[in-house]
């Protein structure tokens, strides 16, 4: 599976880090690999529910849009500071640990 989260907005504008983060969890070891297969199912079964619905975005808050090539599609996500799945902000910190730029 390959996940890809670009973020935009924050506080101060730094160009390098426009540069998307991506994951390939074939470079991880079986158990996180589950795991971020499990973050994703769940954060896409989110996306169509209150709790994974990008609400307006925050003064000097985030966005991001998460890119998950899961079971042969691909699946984009939205989401803000201001409001994100449990899963997604999961999935979120474990693309941000273990991916590259």
């Amino acid at each position: 599976m390959r996940i890809e989260v670009s973020i935009e907005g924050g506080f101060v504008a730094a160009p390098g880090l426009a540069k998307p983060i991506v994951l390939d969890t074939a470079s991880l070891p079986p158990a996180e690999t589950e795991a971020c297969e499990r973050l994703a199912r769940e954060a896409v079964a989110d996306a169509g529910t209150a709790a994974g619905r990008p609400q307006p975005l925050m003064r000097d808050g985030r966005s991001y849009r998460m890119k998950v090539d899961l079971d042969g599609r691909s699946v984009s996500l939205d989401a803000s500071d201001g409001s994100m799945s449990p899963a997604f902000r999961q999935l979120l910190k474990l693309v941000r640990s273990h991916g590259s730029r």
